[in-house]
C-alpha cells in the first residue's frame, strides 16, 4: 500500500479484528496484528501480509475481514506525531492525500486508489492558498498503544477503508 500523507509523521497500520470481524465481539476477544512497516515523513510502503516479527499474514484472513466489511478492507490507523510539530499533545492528526493498494494475484495485479476515513478537513497545502477537502485521521497523545510492548486492540486513531471488488484468498501479494 503506497501512500502520500500530508504530516511527516509516523503511520503505524494495523489490522483491528473487534471492529473488523463483528460490531458484537468483546473487547477480551479483540486480537490485532500490527503491520511490520509503517509510513514515515509523509509516504511509505506497507505489505499487508506481513506482521511486525516477520510473521505471515493469510491472504483468506484478509479476504474473510473483506467480506465481513461489505467489500472493503478496514484498516485501524495510530497516529505518532513528532514532538517538535506545532499542534498540541491532544490534537495530532494526518491528512491522507494519495493512497494505492495494489493486489497482485497469479492472474492479474489490481489497483485501488478510493479511500474513506470517519472524517474529513479543508486544508491548504503549504505555500498554497487553495483549500480543498482531504480525508483525515485524528488522534491524542497516549492512544498510541500499539507502538508499546502492549498491543491492545481497542485503542487506535481512526480507520481507514478501502473499497476492494475482488477475492483476496489467493492474492501473492498486496500492498
Amino acid at each position: 500500500m503506497s501512500n502520500t500523507f500530508l504530516r511527516n509523521d509516523i503511520i503505524y497500520f494495523f489490522l483491528f479484528f473487534t471492529l473488523l470481524l463483528s460490531h458484537t465481539v468483546t473487547a477480551q476477544e479483540a486480537e490485532t496484528k500490527r503491520f511490520k512497516h509503517t509510513i514515515s515523513k509523509g509516504s511509505g510502503e506497507i505489505n499487508l501480509l506481513l506482521e511486525l516479527g516477520n510473521k505471515d499474514i493469510s491472504p483468506v484472513l484478509l479476504e474473510t475481514l473483506r467480506n465481513q466489511n461489505n467489500g472493503e478492507q478496514i484498516l485501524g490507523v495510530s497516529i505518532n506525531e513528532a514532538s517538535s510539530g506545532s499542534e498540541k499533545a491532544s490534537s495530532q492528526g494526518v491528512a491522507v492525500e494519495h493512497l494505492t493498494l495494489t493486489v497482485t494475484t497469479g492472474e492479474d495485479t489490481f489497483v485501488y486508489q478510493e479511500l474513506s476515513t470517519k472524517t474529513k478537513s479543508l486544508l491548504a497545502k503549504v505555500d498554497t492558498e487553495t483549500r480543498q477537502f482531504y480525508y483525515t485521521l485524528l488522534g491524542r497523545t497516549g492512544s498510541n498503544n500499539i507502538t508499546g510492548s502492549n498491543l491492545h486492540g481497542t485503542s487506535f486513531d481512526g480507520t481507514l477503508s478501502i473499497p476492494v471488488d475482488i477475492d483476496l484468498s489467493d492474492a501473492l501479494n498486496i500492498y
